[in-house]
């Protein structure tokens, strides 16, 4: 596909959102009649029920094209950017278009990366810090996948941003499970939380250095994921990698991690640390 054919394409993918965005609208301005039975509302609700989910796919097929043409899509990004803040990331913003919008940004993180969108890269980094302790187990999921795409992407700007994103992380991964919510859904943006702090180890622990064993010793405890296989399978790679290279800084000054290292392995086999033990 030349940049011809994807521009256009792009612009009728923007087209097919505008028109739903539309419908949603008019939706929603019939609902506010009193004359309306409760089927009539109903119809209504499943119709932008509806359009909520096109828009979602309409945002994984925007992540898609932006990671099979990186290039390509600078300009797109570049020019899609102010939409994005002003109607998809706002303080009001509905729940799903703040959903579509972090997909996006999360995307433009990963694929186009600092090197190449520097002058919106910093922008999206700082909206997907601040969603990543969000109520809701979408947001956070999608959130906290970003700041792990940030530890590949990010380059030395990294540094500039490194202690916000690594408290933002802290604090999601240290917040609680509310009682009413999807609990798969959650524990899927926990583990992405905890993959994010492998990367963060693993590929910016040089901006960590005085706290570097400190931060093994937390992401240790977290291991293995309990949903993701995915990310699980990425981490015991990291995990892995990190006992091979660096054996002293993983199991700690004093060896204070040495029941992690072998818990972790363990935990996969279904079986507890003192049945092991009292073989």
């Amino acid at each position: 596909m030349d940049q011809k054919e994807l521009t256009d394409l792009l612009r009728y993918i923007l087209q097919v959102l505008s028109n739903s965005n539309r419908r949603k609208l008019a939706n929603n301005s019939i609902k506010d009649l009193q004359s309306l039975s409760d089927g009539d509302l109903k119809a209504l609700t499943n119709d932008n029920e509806k359009e909520d989910a096109l828009q979602i796919r309409v945002a994984i097929l925007l992540r898609e094209i932006l990671k099979t043409y990186k290039n390509e899509s600078i300009a797109f990004a570049n020019i899609f950017y102010p939409d994005l803040i002003d109607e998809m990331l706002s303080p009001g913003s509905a729940l799903v278009q703040k959903e579509f919008g972090l997909i996006l940004s999360v995307a433009m993180i990963e694929n186009l990366t600092y090197a190449r969108i520097p002058a919106i890269y910093p922008s999206l980094c700082e909206l997907v810090v601040m969603h990543s302790n969000g109520a809701h187990p979408g947001i956070r999921k999608v959130s906290l996948y970003g700041i792990g795409a940030m530890m590949f992407t990010a380059g030395e700007y990294f540094g500039k941003i490194a202690e916000n994103t690594y408290w933002a992380l802290r604090q999601a991964l240290e917040a609680p499970i509310p009682v009413k919510v999807n609990r798969k859904e959650w524990k899927e943006a926990q583990d992405n939380g905890v993959a994010a702090l492998g990367k963060l180890i693993f590929y910016q622990g040089k901006q960590y250095v005085d706290t570097i064993e400190e931060l093994i010793t937390y992401w240790l405890a977290k291991l293995p994921l309990k949903v993701d296989r995915r990310e699980g399978k990425g981490q015991c790679d990291l995990f892995a990698e990190l006992l091979e290279t660096n054996w002293i800084m993983t199991a700690g000054a004093k060896g204070e991690n040495i029941k992690e290292i072998i818990r972790i392995p363990v935990s996969y086999t279904h079986l507890t640390l003192p049945t092991i033990c009292s073989v």
